[in-house]
């Protein structure tokens, strides 16, 4: 099973400050977006399903050939997501996963968010994970998060 660093956000930001002085405004402006510790928590869990559908289609196209639809990967069908999860709703997020050819990519946003700016993430089978704060969902193009869910 995957895990994500259990730092909280302030020592993340901490980090960034001193090891990227350019990531902390943007750290900042994540942790005042946030507003308390449950929704830092809740993206936290955000991105580590994002890295559990990554491992399930993984598994799936070494087996199957092809990427495959949440519903294909949940407890009914492969077994390789859970329930929530193949429904495209857990922890708080919404998830849409989407295949076409030899490729994927999965969008997670927040099932609830207050105003128009919320916290959202984007990957695709490059394994990289993206996020953005703004009124619309991460893309190809939304700035990389590292392995503690800050910004590259």
């Amino acid at each position: 099973m995957l895990s994500v660093s259990s730092v909280s956000p302030l020592v993340s930001l901490r980090r960034a400050w001193v090891t990227r002085p350019f990531a902390a405004p943007v750290l900042c402006c994540l942790l005042c977006a946030c507003g308390d510790d449950a929704a830092a928590r809740r993206q936290m869990r955000a991105i580590q399903d994002v890295r559990l559908i990554q491992l399930a289609e993984d598994k799936y196209h070494s087996t199957a050939g092809s990427y495959a639809v949440l519903e294909l990967l949940g407890p009914r069908k492969s077994g390789l997501l859970n329930d929530d999860l193949a429904r495209g709703a857990a922890d708080g997020y919404a998830f849409a996963l989407e295949t076409f050819g030899q490729g994927y990519k999965v969008t997670a946003w927040p099932s609830v968010h207050k105003g128009s700016i919320f916290y959202s993430l984007y990957s695709d089978e490059s394994k990289t994970i993206r996020s953005r704060l703004g009124p619309s969902v991460a893309t190809a193009e939304s700035p990389r998060i590292n392995g503690e869910g800050t910004i590259n």
